[in-house]
């Protein structure tokens, strides 16, 4: 058998997340609340939450920091 990969292009901020094996959607950050990523087939985008927001994985989108589940390990971004 013949095994291929695909070469995952990065878009957007630095990140240590991967989209290897990942589905195609939206992911949270493991670290930053801020940050999350969108893995497509051959593409990840790191995108991050505008100031005082955070992605919450739940209503895959960006919320105020108070209604976002990213959990107590991770970090937020200091405010400006």
């Amino acid at each position: 058998t013949t095994s291929t990969t695909t070469p995952v292009t990065q878009f957007g901020l630095p990140s240590l997340f991967s989209c290897a094996g990942r589905l195609n959607g939206y992911y949270a950050d493991p670290v930053h609340c801020n940050k999350f990523h969108y893995c497509a087939t051959g593409w990840h985008s790191v995108m991050e939450c505008d100031s005082d927001l955070a992605y919450s994985a739940r209503d895959n989108d960006c919320v105020p920091v108070d209604f976002a589940d990213c959990g107590k390990n991770r970090l937020m971004r200091k405010k400006d």
